[in-house]
């Protein structure tokens, strides 16, 4: 029987068949911890990737509510400017969402639209310094409406909103 465990741990005649077997064993022992310890590493990895990827969600998330609250001051502030009337919101919405280049180029080209009873481009309160802008003029000239009298009317509207 010594002879078949000499052969199978491939040792000679004087070699030691327990000192074979303990290094076989601690080689076994190590081999097992190193696996653990991969094992173990691996473990970590995949707990470190969970986490990169929920904390990725949580960014994306912050990142879309952040670009919402921009999209909606712009389109507010281009609302209040009057460069958009309020049937445009959405639109004007989506558009900077998409475009934000675009957008800014819209409202920078945008003509001012003023409610109803307001008067756009009259600078200061004095209603002597009133002029017509070119699109009141043909806007005049389209009702048959001479310049002069286009002019005294707006300087009227301005005198009435004083009050």
């Amino acid at each position: 029987m010594e002879e078949q465990i000499r052969e199978l741990l491939g040792l000679g005649p004087d070699d030691d068949i327990i000192a074979a077997i303990t290094a076989l064993k601690a080689k076994a022992e190590g081999a097992t911890e190193a696996e653990a310890a991969k094992t173990e590493a691996e473990t970590a990895k995949e707990a470190a990737e969970t986490k990169l990827t929920a904390t990725e969600t949580r960014l994306q998330a912050v990142e879309s509510k952040v670009a919402a609250g921009e999209v909606a001051a712009d389109v507010d502030s281009a609302l209040k400017a009057g460069h958009i009337l309020p049937k445009q919101v959405d639109w004007a919405k989506s558009l900077r969402a998409k475009d934000p280049e675009g957008f800014k180029a819209f409202v920078a080209s945008a003509p001012k639209i003023g409610p109803a009873g307001t008067i756009i481009g009259v600078e200061g309160d004095d209603p002597e310094a009133i002029q017509l802008t070119e699109a009141e003029e043909e806007t005049g000239k389209r009702l048959g409406v001479s310049p002069e009298a286009t002019l005294a009317q707006k300087k009227e509207d301005v005198k009435a909103r004083k009050g």
